[in-house]
């Protein structure tokens, strides 16, 4: 008797384990599995700090950011990273990438922010709050680091702002 039992509530576990998993199922699309995405969030922000952390490692000259592998694979990965890589601007962690405009080294944040730039130019006047009257016309974002660095809170809600604009 006790085994009859166990074996029915094996069955009736099965069976209900089935109709729970039945939900479950893996869709196929074009012969292929279509594989639910690992948190994408996640796996960006992971990336990210690993490449600005490399470009950090990699390189001394803020000039080369671009140039450079990391930086590169940060840049050609193209708008879809900007409202992620914004999250690292506030890092204040300081590294060994030295620039010439601001004669001090940069920190993770400020990289961020210049990877940003070069994958989409920020209107420095709109977002820093500077408008260039005399030649030369700076545009390149490191040369307002500095301003940058003295309001960040109000860059951030600008940067935002613009960022949800053009997006």
């Amino acid at each position: 008797m006790m085994n009859k039992i166990k074996t029915f509530l094996t069955i009736l576990i099965g069976l209900l384990t089935l109709i729970a998993c039945n939900d479950n199922t893996i869709a196929i699309k074009d012969g292929r599995m279509a594989l639910p995405e690992v948190d994408k969030e996640l796996r960006i922000n992971y990336e990210i700090n690993e490449s600005i952390n490399f470009i950090a490692k990699e390189i001394t000259n803020s000039d080369e950011i671009s140039t450079c592998e990391h930086g590169k694979k940060l840049i050609n990965s193209g708008v879809e990273i900007l409202p992620y890589l914004k999250e690292k601007f506030s890092d204040s962690t300081e590294t060994n990438v030295y620039s010439y405009y601001n004669k001090r080294n940069l920190t993770c944040g400020e990289i961020a922010i210049i990877v940003a730039s070069e994958i989409k130019s920020i209107p420095i006047a709109y977002v820093v709050g500077i408008q260039q009257c005399t030649p030369p016309f700076d545009m390149e974002i490191e040369h307002y680091l500095g301003r940058i660095k003295s309001n960040p809170s109000e860059f951030n809600k600008k940067y935002n702002k613009w960022l949800k604009e053009e997006m």
